[in-house]
C-alpha cells in the first residue's frame, strides 16, 4: 500500500498552494477523497497501513500520528503543510499535529475537521445506541483473509479512538487553528448513531476541548455519510475550498504568531493567514465570545434542551 498516495495533483497556477494531507476514516481508507472537486492543491491521502494485513497500532492514535507525521516528512521536508480528515480522521489529523509540533522545518497552518465528532462518550448516552457502519470497498477478487484484515482494522480504528486520549497544548500554546464543517442532518436511522451524539452543538462538541482552536464553523446539506454523495459533493468540495481559503497563509500579508498572550500562543515558525491570526490572537474570553455569536440560534449550548427547528431529518 502506497502511503501517501497522491489524490490530485495541483493545476499549474497553484503550484505554491500549500500541500493538504487528508487521513482515512474510521473505515481506513481515503477512498471517499477521490471524489472531490479540485481543491487546487496537492492533496495528499494516508491510509491506514494494515488496512490489507494482520498489524495493529498497539499505541492506537498517538502511534498512528507518529508513523503518518513520518510519511508527511517524507514528501515535505520543509515549509508548511494543512492537515484534515472526516470522521476519525479529523481526530487523527489533530494527533498528528502535536506529532509535528517541534519540528522546526515544518508548520502546521492548520486543520480541517469534517464533520468530525468530539471523541468523547457523555453519561447520556444514548442505550443500544447502534454502532457506526464504515463501507469498506471489496474488490471482486478480494479474498476472505483480506476481507477479514479489513474488518480487523476497523475495529482497531474504533477501538483506538475510544480510548484516546487528546493532546495537550502547554506553556499557552493551543493546536493550529481550524476550521469545522458540519453536516445538517442526522443519520436516518430510528436511533440515534454515535455520530449523531453532540450534532445539535457547535462544531460537534469541540468546544469542550480547552483550545478555542476552531475559527470556523461552515456547514452543509446531507448527514456524516451522505456528504460524499453526488448530490451534495459539489457543495462539500466548495465549503472545503472555502476551509482552505481562510487557512492559507500569505506571507506577503501573514502575521506572525509571536503574542505574548498566554506566553506566545502558537510560537509559530511561519506566518498565517491573516483571518486565523485575527481569531487566534483574542483573549481566551473573547474568542469564546466570538464562537457564540456564530453560533446558530437553532443550536444551543449543551445541556440546554434542543430545538430541532430547521434541522431537517434524514429521509
Amino acid at each position: 500500500m502506497e502511503n501517501p498516495i497522491l489524490i490530485q495533483k495541483a493545476p499549474r497556477r497553484y503550484k505554491s498552494a500549500i500541500p493538504l494531507f487528508l487521513f482515512h476514516d474510521g473505515g481506513g481508507t481515503v477512498l471517499p477523497y477521490y471524489f472531490l472537486e479540485s481543491l487546487n492543491r496537492n492533496v495528499w491521502g494516508i491510509s491506514y497501513p494494515h488496512l490489507n494485513d494482520d498489524g495493529t497500532f498497539e499505541s492506537g492514535i498517538k502511534g498512528m500520528g507518529e508513523l503518518y507525521a513520518g510519511y508527511i516528512r517524507g514528501k515535505v521536508s520543509r515549509g508548511k503543510v494543512l492537515l484534515g480528515g472526516w470522521s476519525a480522521g479529523g481526530s487523527i489529523a489533530i494527533q498528528v499535529a502535536k506529532c509535528l509540533e517541534n519540528i522546526p522545518e515544518l508548520c502546521v497552518a492548520g486543520i480541517i475537521l469534517l464533520d468530525t465528532p468530539f471523541p468523547d462518550f457523555p453519561d447520556w448516552r444514548p442505550k443500544n445506541s447502534p454502532p457506526v457502519q464504515f463501507h469498506i470497498p471489496v474488490a471482486p477478487d478480494q479474498t476472505a483473509k483480506s476481507r477479514l484484515a479489513q474488518q480487523q482494522a476497523v475495529n482497531d480504528i474504533i477501538h483506538a479512538l475510544s480510548v484516546w486520549e487528546l493532546p495537550t497544548w502547554e506553556n499557552g500554546r493551543r493546536p493550529p487553528p481550524a476550521v469545522f464543517i458540519r453536516a445538517l442532518k442526522v443519520v436516518p436511522t430510528e436511533k440515534v448513531v454515535e455520530v449523531d451524539w453532540f450534532r445539535e452543538e457547535y462544531a460537534l462538541g469541540w468546544q469542550k476541548y480547552p483550545y478555542n482552536f476552531i475559527i470556523e464553523e461552515l456547514r452543509v446539506d446531507g448527514d456524516h455519510f451522505s456528504i460524499f454523495t453526488p448530490s451534495y459533493l459539489p457543495e462539500l468540495s466548495t465549503k472545503l475550498r472555502e476551509a482552505l481559503e481562510l487557512l492559507d497563509s500569505k506571507p506577503e500579508t501573514g502575521i506572525l504568531l509571536d503574542s505574548k498572550l498566554n506566553s506566545s500562543i502558537f510560537e509559530f515558525r511561519c506566518f498565517v493567514s491573516p483571518h486565523a491570526a485575527r481569531a487566534l490572537k483574542q483573549s481566551e474570553s473573547d474568542v469564546t465570545s466570538n464562537l457564540e455569536e456564530r453560533r446558530p440560534r437553532t443550536h444551543i449550548t449543551a445541556g440546554e434542551p434542543y430545538e430541532t427547528a430547521n434541522m431537517e431529518k434524514g429521509e
